[in-house]
């Protein structure tokens, strides 16, 4: 164990020095002495310097993870690692901290501290991804988790507003479920903040992502599917088959039967809706939807009172209430129309006097500053993500094992030669050549 310390502690952290204690440090003889020395390890971590000696520091934590008996000095070890640990370090040894991210999420759930866990996790998410902005690391669901948990929405959005276009699983030990739970919790993050359309992306991704087996994550994703759905486009919009796997679009509509009963009933009414809640309100409540489903009906009396503006100009509270069904009243009407107004849903003002709702035309103009920068970034990054495309596709056409598997085998070949020994495959080609040509022909004539 000691001679273990003593080449963490003499690394200088060049690419030779940490290629060195890579090695040394996954042999299989070390690894059995710091597992037999575990009672050391405490010791030697309080004299490893997190910031120079990163990835010895790491290593030795992560065998410290797999048995924790003091949380609170365990997280204190992660929080320095990941707040001042040298990012190239930590990539080099990113299943360790990985492995540590795990633990360090469980100890943050047992001592409750959440909000603690933030920043350090960020940071780990920043410090693996390098040079690669969109790379997506086994580290961002476990961030997500514990921003939901800290209820620090925002800061999770950090993360969440820059895409991610790639994965490396060999290097950090990612697995499904880890892609899976970052949609899902990606979702959950969304509808918070009130981007149900963004939320909605993240539900589908996850409902979409190939599996021969249904995930209990990909049924929970779909009951939220169900929701944002009713929320965003005001009915059920069915999962595209050509790109969800045949195990999720057969089962999942049964293991959501309160939820497709919702939607089915969306289009009756706010009356019908709320016997389908009252109905189902405990499955709801077990499922943590209740406020979702809640969001729901105030999206049907919305849309109603929204689909009024489209047929009239002036209009008393009192008939709004009636044609958008609430038992409320024109007091209840009042406060709908003042907080839809608020949120830019409606063009409209409100004469209190006599209780008549003047619809206005729409103030919305697409000429603005903010607007330009909004359709600035999305042209940058759909040009950042065709430039991605277009580097993958050719680092796969000049693949090798791409190159051998598309070549044309030997034997395919002698299928074009007849038994005389002539090539035959030639007159083909002079076919498609003069069909070619004459389609050619016709264009230059059509102009």
């Amino acid at each position: 164990m000691q001679q273990v310390y003593l080449h963490i502690a003499s690394s200088s952290g060049t690419d030779d020095d940490l290629n060195k204690l890579l090695v040394l440090l996954r042999n299989n003889s070390t690894t059995k002495s710091i597992r037999k020395n575990i009672s050391q390890v405490d010791a030697i971590l309080s004299k490893i310097s997190p910031e120079h000696n990163s990835l010895g520091f790491a290593w030795i934590l992560s065998f410290l993870a797999d048995d924790v008996t003091d949380h609170n000095k365990f997280m204190d070890y992660t929080r320095v690692l990941l707040m001042k640990g040298d990012g190239k370090q930590l990539r080099l040894g990113a299943k360790k901290i990985y492995k540590i991210c795990k633990q360090f999420k469980e100890s943050l759930m047992l001592t409750e501290s959440y909000i603690t866990g933030v920043l350090p996790l960020q940071r780990a998410i920043e410090k693996l991804r390098g040079p690669k902005k969109f790379l997506m690391t086994s580290v961002h669901s476990i961030y997500l988790m514990i921003c939901l948990k800290a209820r620090c929405y925002r800061q999770a959005l950090k993360v969440l507003n820059i895409p991610v276009y790639e994965v490396d699983p060999k290097s950090d030990g990612m697995r499904p479920v880890d892609f899976l739970s970052f949609q899902y919790y990606a979702g959950n993050v969304y509808c918070a903040m009130k981007k149900f359309d963004k939320a909605l992306e993240s539900y589908q991704m996850a409902l979409s992502t190939p599996s021969q087996a249904l995930s209990a994550i990909q049924i929970e994703s779909f009951k939220k599917y169900i929701l944002v759905c009713l929320l965003v486009h005001g009915e059920l919009v069915r999962l595209p088959d050509q790109i969800v796997s045949n195990i999720v679009l057969r089962n999942v509509e049964n293991l959501a039967a309160p939820y497709m009963e919702l939607s089915r009933n969306y289009k009756k009414g706010v009356p019908t809706l709320q016997v389908v809640i009252n109905e189902n309100q405990e499955k709801f409540k077990k499922d943590k939807n209740y406020g979702l489903v809640n969001q729901v009906v105030v999206s049907k009396v919305r849309r109603n009172i929204q689909r009024l503006t489209n047929t009239y100009v002036v209009l008393s509270l009192k008939d709004i209430a009636e044609s958008a069904d609430l038992d409320g009243g024109a007091a209840e009407a009042d406060q709908h129309v003042r907080n839809m107004i608020a949120d830019g849903h409606i063009n409209a003002r409100i004469n209190e006097r006599d209780g008549m709702l003047k619809f206005l035309e729409s103030g919305e103009d697409f000429a603005t500053t903010i607007m330009l920068k909004k359709m600035d970034s999305k042209i940058k990054e759909v040009m950042i993500l065709s430039k991605m495309l277009s580097d993958l596709n050719k680092e796969i056409l000049l693949n090798p094992r791409y190159v051998v598997k598309t070549m044309p085998k030997e034997k395919g070949m002698g299928d074009e030669i007849k038994g005389n020994g002539r090539f035959e495959g030639n007159s083909r080609f002079e076919e498609e050549d003069r069909q070619l040509r004459m389609a050619q022909e016709a264009s230059l004539m059509d102009q």
